[in-house]
């Protein structure tokens, strides 16, 4: 095989495999054999050295490799600039990255004479010049310099750090500008930043009709951005419990949330990494005239990391009550999903050992102790009229929580609660419910079913369906029969999500 062979390294591929002593040929650029190298085949001896991908850097300015104040200020002639530039690119490939995001500086010029091979670096992915408000961050011409003067500062094909605007017409202007000139990606500048002269980094920039087409927030979690793209008014954020778990928060506000000042109540979805996408566009239904759905900011919660892949099996540490049995047709299901290569045996024990060491009671307290607080230091939030949602074993959660009466919330929705034992704990939470007196306020409980749970061919999904109505007898039998309401939903377990929670906001959080 001809090629050359790189020798003696130890190999780690990204893919989270440990690192192995293997040789690697190259031909013409490209990777085109791992093993051992043949008698006589070129070689480079890479002894005491590691071969990896080529590293990706998120969040580089080329385009800045100049010192700030020189270049802002008439001090550099053009090639002095794009020396720097090219210089910095060199250095960025030989450190091994092989993919450079820009994020404001270069123009488009830069990108296309090193995908060329006119100048080494690696492959640039460019904004272009940043969006930024008149005078904002990413403006940094002199206090006495006239605004108009800013776009001197540029050179076109190479280096160009902002385009300004004083309106939602000039920002769509600039953003064609910018797709014109190469630009793979936006980045919108909305807050203050840390190099500016003359904002704060908690300015608010680019008032909310000119943020619409926002691709990029200075300063915000990646998760966000990636939302901004389906999910308007959505940022994310990640929190640490005082149990050490680590969960992903989805935060979505109504529409107008911006031009108002008024406190909202919040609505907890869990199952974030699934629900936020179903669940999340529904909050306009508080714009639509045919209903009277009271405003809400709508709280998703799921789990972040490595966890997020595996959200399905870490959900039943949370989201299932403490000593919770796991019941017969749980059991059988899991074996038949075994047996048909659905799941694998470690699979299976994985799911078990969770569910049989679950704590619900552990995460209800850091929903009501520790992350509704924590967002009200950050929202406009209600003193009451708060919900909580969940769907599945989420709906298992629901229940437990209504039961267990925190004070924090005035509704609740459980959809399809997962009570899969006849011995569950959740008839044992009902028969203990004190009286109820007269002049209680307890909160509202919205249970669907859906009608191919109760009347379908799966048996697991029929037993789930009977044990959820004994406990609705039970309730009833219980004198709660005025905090309590049902309605059957003709979905499956799978569709009912999305009409379970619609359900649950049109009879529980009217205006």
């Amino acid at each position: 095989m001809t090629g050359t062979w790189l020798v003696g390294g130890v190999v780690a591929d990204g893919s989270g495999a440990d690192p192995t002593a293997i040789d690697v040929c190259v031909q013409d650029g490209v990777i085109t054999a791992i093993g051992r190298a043949p008698s006589g085949a070129a070689v480079v001896d890479l002894s005491g050295m590691a071969v990896t991908p080529g590293l990706i850097d998120a969040h580089v300015h080329l385009g800045l490799a100049s010192p700030v104040r020189a270049q802002f200020g008439f001090q550099l002639s053009a090639p002095e600039l794009a020396a720097d530039i090219f210089a910095a690119a060199g250095h960025a490939l030989d450190a091994g990255f092989t993919t450079v995001c820009d994020t404001g500086g270069i123009d488009g010029g830069v990108v296309g004479v090193i995908a060329n091979g006119k100048v080494r670096g690696p492959r640039v992915l460019s904004c272009g010049p940043v969006q930024c408000q008149t005078g904002g961050h990413g403006y940094y011409g002199a206090a006495w310099e006239p605004t108009g003067l800013w776009d001197a500062h540029h050179i076109p094909g190479l280096c160009a750090l902002s385009l300004m605007s004083g309106n939602a017409d000039e920002l769509r202007g600039n953003v064609r500008e910018s797709f014109r000139r190469g630009a793979s990606f936006l980045k919108l500048c909305v807050t203050g930043g840390v190099v500016g002269g003359r904002d704060r980094l908690d300015d608010t920039q680019f008032t909310h009709p000119r943020r619409q087409g926002r691709a990029h927030h200075e300063g915000k979690n990646p998760m966000s951005e990636i939302l901004h793209g389906c999910l308007p008014d959505t940022e994310y954020l990640e929190v640490t419990a005082r149990s050490g778990h680590r969960y992903g928060v989805w935060v979505t506000t109504p529409p107008g949330y911006a031009d108002s000042t008024d406190p909202l109540p919040l609505i907890y979805v869990l199952d974030g990494n699934w629900t936020v996408g179903l669940t999340a566009p529904l909050i306009v239904t508080q714009a639509d005239p045919y209903l009277t759905i009271a405003p809400y900011i709508q709280v998703s919660i799921g789990y972040a990391g490595e966890e997020a892949a595996a959200w399905a099996q870490i959900r039943n540490r949370d989201l299932v009550p403490p000593g919770e049995p796991v019941g017969d047709d749980m059991l059988a299901t899991l074996t038949a999903a075994r047996d048909a290569g659905a799941m694998t045996q470690e699979q299976v024990d994985a799911y078990l050992a969770e569910l049989e060491d679950s704590h619900a009671d552990v995460f209800l307290d850091f929903l009501t102790s520790e992350l509704h607080p924590h967002l009200r230091s950050k929202l406009r939030v209600s003193e009451s009229g708060h919900g909580l949602f969940g769907y599945s074993y989420g709906g298992l959660f629901a229940l437990y929580a209504w039961l267990r009466e925190t004070g924090l919330f005035a509704s609740i929705g459980a959809g399809s609660p997962g009570v899969a034992s006849t011995d569950s704990q959740i008839f044992t939470l009902v028969e203990a419910l004190p009286e109820l007196g007269e002049d209680a306020a307890a909160p509202r409980l919205h249970i669907t079913l859906n009608e191919a749970e109760l009347l379908g061919d799966i048996p697991f999904y029929r037993g789930m369906a009977r044990n959820v109505l004994t406990t609705v007898e039970q309730l009833h039998t219980q004198g709660r029969s005025a905090q309590v309401s049902n309605v059957l939903l003709q979905e499956t377990h799978v569709t009912g999500l999305q009409a379970s929670f619609l359900s649950y906001v049109k009879t529980c959080h009217r205006r």
